[in-house]
């Protein structure tokens, strides 16, 4: 065990050092970042693109489609109130 690499990332508040052990080549332990993979761009695909903006929806509700979507409706609806007024 004497063997294995520490964690070098310090706490913020204390400014000590982590006492885990680092991720095997890595510098940092599993809670700092050691278990992210080096190099990630990210995805590339349309679709991997679409998930990842998908990801945090909750509901859609605020969304500019939607907005948009209830912005002409009530267009409609002010529309049909003045052809009922004229009426």
């Amino acid at each position: 065990m004497d063997t294995l690499p520490v964690c070098q990332a310090k706490s913020k508040q204390s400014g000590k050092q982590c006492r885990n052990f680092a991720v095997k080549h890595r510098f940092v332990c599993h809670i700092h970042g050691g278990k992210t993979p080096l190099h990630n761009p990210g995805p590339k695909t349309k679709e991997g693109k679409m998930r990842q903006k998908m990801s945090n929806w909750k509901h859609g509700l605020q969304s500019k489609e939607a907005t948009a979507e209830k912005r002409a409706l009530q267009d409609m609806i002010n529309d049909c109130k003045n052809v009922i007024d004229m009426i």
